[in-house]
């Protein structure tokens, strides 16, 4: 090989390794662009993700937050109900002892007369009818069936068998086809609307 040959060939030699050593270089940059460009656009997925991630969070806690709070409203409320509804039955109760006490008075009589009359006009009908009274209240029954013989339309007649009541009327008609009971349990039920009006609002 000659000189000149050999020099040829080391130019070539040159040129090709200057050659690769461009295109490696710009294939390099070209790959750290392309680097770049995917981890960016995975930085921006990922916020993206984290993003939702969050606001889904913010959203389930907003939802157990309200959950939370309608729960404990309920019970706040069923907790007043129950109270209210202990109030109510006291307060029944109270009454109905407080009719029983009526048995104290002097004037018994007039108000065991005059509950018999409201109820036989409560039933607005005629016909024959017997009523019983609380086993502590038997000594008014002649008493009661004599006063309200002029009540016109109606025949009443005393049974001297005691009512499971502890005061008040129970009133059959002849036939049994209809039964009052005008005892002191039913008149503190007859009340409890009037109770309510007055002691819920104190609440």
């Amino acid at each position: 090989m000659t000189d000149l040959q050999a020099d040829k060939l080391t130019g070539l030699r040159d040129h090709i390794v200057e050659r690769a050593h461009m295109e490696s270089h710009s294939l390099l940059e070209t790959v750290k662009k392309d680097v770049a460009t995917w981890h960016s656009r995975e930085a921006e997925k990922l916020d993206t993700e984290v993003d939702l991630l969050l606001r889904d969070a913010r959203s389930r806690a907003e939802e157990i937050r309200r959950r939370q709070i309608a729960a404990a409203e309920r019970e706040r409320v069923r907790e007043r109900l129950r109270v209210q509804n202990r109030l109510l039955q006291d307060a029944q109760g109270m009454l109905e002892e407080e009719l029983v006490s009526l048995r104290e008075r002097e004037d018994y009589d007039g108000i065991l007369l005059g509950l018999l009359k409201e109820t036989l006009e409560h039933l607005g009908t005629g016909g024959a009818f017997r009523f019983r009274l609380a086993p502590a209240d038997g000594m008014y029954g002649r008493e009661l069936e004599k006063a309200v013989a002029a009540v016109e339309g109606v025949t009443v007649s005393f049974d001297p068998e005691p009512a499971p009541i502890s005061g008040g009327i129970s009133l059959t008609s002849e036939d049994g086809k209809i039964h009052v009971l005008a005892d002191w349990h039913v008149k503190a039920q007859e009340m409890t609307e009037t109770l309510a009006q007055r002691l819920l609002p104190l609440l």
